[in-house]
């Protein structure tokens, strides 16, 4: 397997500018705030968070704990070393430097789509305003880990890097179980890679041994598990395959099927919402057109990813909870995996507001602004 079928398309990071130091201020002061409030706080932020510190930390050395489902092993493994040694404390502050990697990665996303510049350096400021985010990142709750790892999938797979992005995928699929629905898209952008660079001769794409890897690093993590999980004594609630035989419940309730879009306004604010959609639509218009959202911006493929996995995952979660599956619960933290994709599609959608000139982008942020702020008016009245 060559490097260049690893690193399909992969191009280069515009260079640096003077606005990268306030990109660097957005995502390290952000931590700061985080840290420092995580260090002062003496409380939780409900009983899901206590849950997941315990089995972390119980986990050190005690593969039952370790390995359990409820627990969610793209979360627990590399949390659990953090709760031994570190403690409670501990582990708010890596949750807190996991949202900085996401702020990070969205900034740097960003670049690649729109070029260097202020604009680009705000998706950092983005991820830190979303609300929910910023309370998650003084918690112990998968969320946050399940946004690190879609957002580093992601930029790796923008970035050229697509066997290492299907390594993040597959710890995505660990960390919350649900994305595993959306695996399809990966593979669907696997097959399309490699139909391009075959120059569109399907049978040389079908025997492109980088593909075949991908799908299998996909599937690695989730396989892995259950392959672990078998020698451990694990109670039946914790087995792996559990998700597929327990019979669930609505006791969480359920909800209309826009219920998740106006819980996401509160995980994110109207105004972030409203611009990330705006964005998503402006990227979903750049890619049909085949045009890039910028001068600045570098050639880059998969790009349609980023709303494939924002509307697809907005649409999973409303299903879930529509339909009483999973005892889903309906909460708007279930929204803030989505959190590095909406800071780059929050930072493009900025952009196409500052730079329009007949007012039709202007009017559709209005729009969607108005929308995002009634939305959950109607809902929760």
């Amino acid at each position: 397997m060559t490097r260049s079928a690893v690193n399909l398309d992969q191009t280069p990071l515009p260079g640096p500018t003077r606005y990268d130091a306030l990109g660097w201020v957005f995502v390290l002061g952000g931590l700061a705030l985080s840290a420092v409030l995580s260090v002062f706080s003496d409380g939780i932020y409900m009983n899901d968070d206590a849950t997941h510190y315990m089995i972390a930390r119980d986990g050190w050395g005690d593969l039952s704990i370790l390995l359990h489902r409820w627990g969610r092993v793209g979360y627990t493994v590399p949390t659990s070393p953090v709760a031994y040694w570190f403690g409670f404390g501990g582990c708010r502050l890596f949750s807190g430097v996991q949202t900085a990697l996401i702020a990070l990665l969205a900034w740097r996303t960003a670049r690649r789509l729109i070029g260097p510049g202020l604009l680009a350096a705000l998706a950092a400021l983005c991820v830190w305003l979303q609300p929910l985010t910023f309370r998650l990142s003084l918690t112990t709750l998968t969320e946050t880990t399940g946004a690190f790892y879609m957002m580093l999938a992601i930029f790796l797979y923008l970035r050229g890097n697509r066997l290492f992005a299907c390594v993040a995928f597959s710890a995505l699929f660990l960390a919350r179980d649900e994305t595993m629905a959306l695996a399809p898209l990966v593979g669907v952008a696997l097959i399309m890679d490699a139909y391009r660079q075959a120059g569109g001769r399907w049978r040389t794409a079908l025997a492109a041994r980088w593909m075949w890897g991908g799908f299998a690093l996909l599937a690695a993590g989730p396989v892995l598990y259950v392959l672990a999980s078998i020698p451990v004594d694990l109670p039946p609630h914790g087995d792996p395959l559990a998700i597929f035989t327990r019979r669930y419940t609505i006791e969480f309730g359920t909800g209309p099927l826009y219920w998740m879009a106006a819980r996401w306004s509160e995980q994110a604010t109207p105004l972030i919402l409203s611009l990330g959609l705006l964005g998503l639509g402006l990227l979903i218009r750049s890619l049909w057109r085949r045009e890039r959202l910028c001068r600045q911006a570098g050639s880059v493929c998969g790009a349609w990813l980023l709303p494939a996995w924002t509307l697809g995952y907005l649409a999973l979660h409303s299903v879930l909870f529509n339909r009483g599956l999973f005892a889903h619960g309906g909460a708007g933290r279930l929204m803030v995996p989505l959190t590095g994709l909406l800071g780059v599609q929050a930072a493009i959608g900025l952009r196409g507001v500052l730079a329009d000139r007949r007012g039709r982008i202007i009017l559709a942020f209005a729009a969607l602004l108005a929308g995002t702020i009634c939305l959950p008016l109607v809902t929760f009245a």
